[in-house]
């Protein structure tokens, strides 16, 4: 799903021609750089990252579950299918080996550490990581498990990022017997034509929403740059950056 570490989803763009990147930079050009970053922040080596995201990209579903559901026989008492009943047969659809990259930052006075992922998905996964997460937030926005408690909120951002983009801040506390932690981070899942990107921040104090929203925008101009066209020239309004 979306929620990749997920600014209030704005309307999709109206069809016309997806960007794409130019001829010339692979993805890694399109990656933040320490000068990118505002100051106080240095790149870290992430051995293994790219692999694991990877991974995760190659196996995403369009069709998946974000929100476990009530068992059938929890609610009416019954078998949750009867024996006779043949497995409702779906189409699996063909896995895309998505071409992905990231980068990784911590800031050497508060310890906020700053991930990026971007990753050439195709329009449709890509628009699909945003609806994923939006969804998560308004249908199990509190995830539980046996010492561990994630919660959810949308980030209220009223100017859109590239063609869909969706926001959340997150706090999540471990209670287990021996471990008692509370951390707390800041998303977003921005689609811009055939890429996917997605930013977060994570510290043990709250990161500012300014401060994701200022990385935010430096990565979407330089996206934007190596592209044939904004989603400001595409749309007529959409993708401004300079108007929040």
């Amino acid at each position: 799903m979306g929620l990749g570490l997920p600014v209030v989803a704005a309307p999709a763009a109206p069809a016309t021609a997806a960007p794409t990147v130019a001829a010339g930079p692979d993805l890694k050009d399109l990656l933040l750089t320490e000068d990118d970053m505002p100051k106080g922040y240095a790149a870290q080596e992430l051995p293994g990252i790219d692999e694991l995201f990877g991974a995760v990209l190659t196996g995403y579903d369009l069709d998946q579950e974000l929100c476990p559901a009530p068992k059938a026989a929890a609610i009416t008492g019954m078998p949750n299918e009867p024996s006779h009943a043949e497995p409702v047969k779906t189409k699996e659809k063909p896995k895309k080996k998505a071409e992905s990259v990231t980068a990784a930052f911590v800031h050497e006075d508060d310890g906020v550490f700053a991930m990026e992922m971007l990753a050439d998905t195709g329009p449709e996964i890509a628009a699909d990581m945003v609806a994923d997460t939006e969804e998560v937030l308004e249908e199990c926005p509190t995830v539980e498990e046996e010492g561990v408690e994630l919660r959810m909120s949308p980030l209220n951002w009223k100017s859109r990022l590239g063609d869909e983009s969706a926001g959340a801040s997150m706090v999540l506390e471990v209670t287990e017997a021996e471990t008692e932690l509370t951390m707390y981070g800041k998303m977003v899942v921005v689609a811009y034509g055939d890429l996917s990107l997605t930013l977060g921040l994570i510290g043990l104090r709250e990161p500012g929403e300014k401060h994701l929203k200022k990385i935010a925008k430096a990565a979407m101009r330089k996206i934007e740059k190596s592209s044939r066209l904004s989603v400001k020239d595409r749309t007529g309004t959409g993708g401004d950056l300079r108007r929040s």
